[in-house]
């Protein structure tokens, strides 16, 4: 069964202008410690509080977002046959769907032919 992508979907699916839905505001870093100790050598990866989420994780694209499982998040969930990837970095640059620049394409054929290095340094 093929689906519409838009459709029945919320409003960050349908709407280019929205980038962030149940997101707290921008705040400055806060970094608990455990101790006063800890807090006065002001290194916050060496703090026992923090959790860094760099590593691998497990990955599955799906084609749409209505085909993903309504439990993935749960942790009794199955996800031994999904794949791999290294976080940090964007999905795209492992092999998974194609770099996304914008979300339109220009109207234009793109030529920097008429550019001479010159050109593109000049301040």
């Amino acid at each position: 069964m093929e689906r519409n992508f838009i459709d029945g979907y919320t409003e960050w699916q349908s709407n280019p202008e929205i980038v962030a839905v149940n997101q707290l505001p921008q705040h400055a870093t806060f970094m608990p410690y455990e101790t006063f100790e800890e807090a006065k050598r002001a290194d916050r990866y060496a703090s026992s509080r923090c959790k860094l989420l760099n590593g691998k994780w497990k990955f599955k694209l799906y084609k749409n977002y209505a085909y993903k499982p309504t439990d993935f998040a749960q942790p009794h969930y199955d996800s031994h046959n999904w794949d791999t990837v290294i976080v940090p970095c964007s999905w795209q640059m492992q092999g998974y769907d194609q770099n996304q620049y914008c979300n339109v394409r220009y109207p234009w054929a793109v030529s920097y032919t008429h550019l001479t290095l010159p050109t593109i340094l000049r301040v």
